[in-house]
């Protein structure tokens, strides 16, 4: 019926980023607060930062972003597993949970993503390359989902930071 459609309707929306079709920063969230309940160890997170996004939005507009924003998505759904958490958490920030993997896996998945940039970077022909800062971190046995969130947060930032770093020293020869 019409009702049970729109109640459909507003439960993917209450999950989901409308923009990228991934899960929102709500529904991880939830399945962070919920694997931290459960018994499933380790848990591995990817955390995640487009490098550049304003950037991208004054020298291509706004949709121009989005479409970058959307890209982004595609590559990272395209990179897990179905049991993997694949959310966007803020406007260009991302993160994914991985369930029963340790930290090595969480390095590989890292440098997966990164080849799939690089590769959509040398066939989609963009005049802005797509490029994320990426951190990664692991809960092993009782640590808090929170804790490692951090560490991979951290570890995200700091190599945005090292990035940026090097685009000052390119820039200052």
């Amino acid at each position: 019926t019409d009702r049970k459609l729109a109640e459909e309707r507003l439960t993917y929306i209450s999950l989901h980023d409308i923009m990228t079709a991934i899960y929102n920063r709500a529904y991880f969230e939830e399945e962070m607060a919920r694997f931290e309940r459960g018994r499933v160890r380790p848990v591995s997170l990817l955390v995640m930062d487009m490098d550049n996004l304003k950037l991208l939005n004054d020298r291509g507009g706004h949709a121009a972003g989005d479409a970058a924003l959307q890209s982004i998505a595609d590559i990272l759904r395209a990179c897990f597993r179905a049991d993997d958490v694949v959310a966007r958490i803020g406007g260009d920030e991302f993160a994914v949970l991985l369930p029963g993997l340790g930290l090595d896996f969480a390095q590989k998945a890292k440098q997966r993503v990164q080849a799939a940039l690089e590769k959509y970077n040398q066939g989609s022909g963009a005049q802005q390359p797509i490029s994320l800062s990426i951190g990664c971190a692991a809960a092993e046995g009782a640590e808090p989902l929170a804790a490692a969130f951090k560490r991979a947060d951290a570890a995200m930032y700091q190599e945005k930071n090292g990035k940026k770093s090097a685009a000052v020293k390119i820039a200052g020869r």
